[in-house]
């Protein structure tokens, strides 16, 4: 839609789907690659919310891949359930792996009890290490 340059193709945006701020942080992701500074994390999901509205893949790909390289303690439950909700695979799978190091090392996760009970459960099993079986016969 963007790369066609044609006048015919126009986006209708509704103020109310999305603000001024996130359309114009999206457009400054496709056309220049940057990261608005002090850009608060919610409208970085926002961004991504409207990429996906619009089908734009490569801010998809660009948020996704600043998302992963951005997972902290504070935002990684945040971004469980997103990447659950909106099926981004990698950044779930990337949740996931951290988690696991968290759990690993007992470092503290910032809203870790809003994490679904089954998946936490699964996480503590991965946790585990694998049990060895020996064979009593020999």
């Amino acid at each position: 839609m963007f790369e066609s340059g044609a006048i015919e193709n126009k986006m209708i945006i509704k103020e109310e789907d999305f603000s001024v701020e996130v359309v114009d942080a999206a457009f400054n992701i496709y056309y220049n690659l940057n990261f608005p500074q002090n850009f608060a994390f919610e409208n970085m999901l926002s961004a991504y919310k409207f990429a996906d509205k619009y089908d734009i893949k490569f801010i998809i790909n660009h948020l996704e891949e600043y998302l992963i390289k951005n997972i902290s303690t504070s935002n990684v439950c945040q971004l469980e359930k997103f990447s659950t909700d909106f099926n981004v695979t990698e950044l779930h799978q990337s949740c996931v792996d951290f988690l696991i190091k968290c759990l690993q090392e007992n470092i503290p996760i910032l809203g870790a009890d809003s994490l679904e009970k089954d998946f936490v459960f699964s996480l503590f099993l991965k946790t585990l290490s694998p049990v060895v079986e020996t064979d009593t016969n020999v």
